[in-house]
């Protein structure tokens, strides 16, 4: 089954009881676009910016099936992928860790 990786950026509305809401979403190849990006937004009051990888996993039909998420935390990725839910998913591939880091 294929997978697919991008970079993502999310605006984040913060409700500050926890159930905030992504307002804009957008993909990149590398993080250098999506920082790059991000650092160019004016974030309004009340809402703050997630950056992360974005995993994307499709059957042989090109549906998708799954989608999980790792976002930057204290400048580093976490060592696995979480789906909505929050259920870790798969590990994030090291490649993603080294790109940050560079």
């Amino acid at each position: 089954m294929p997978v697919y990786y991008e970079w993502t950026v999310e605006l984040i509305e913060d409700y500050r009881d926890g159930c905030n809401d992504i307002v804009d979403s957008n993909h990149f190849d590398t993080y250098a676009d999506a920082k790059r990006y991000a650092d160019s937004l004016t974030v309004p009051y009340s809402h703050y910016i997630d950056i992360g990888v974005e995993r994307r996993m499709y059957n042989a039909d090109g549906d998708l099936i799954s989608t999980a998420w790792s976002y930057i935390a204290d400048g580093k990725l976490p060592a696995f992928f979480e789906d909505a839910y929050g259920r870790v998913a798969v590990k994030v591939p090291a490649r993603f860790h080294k790109e940050l880091q560079a």
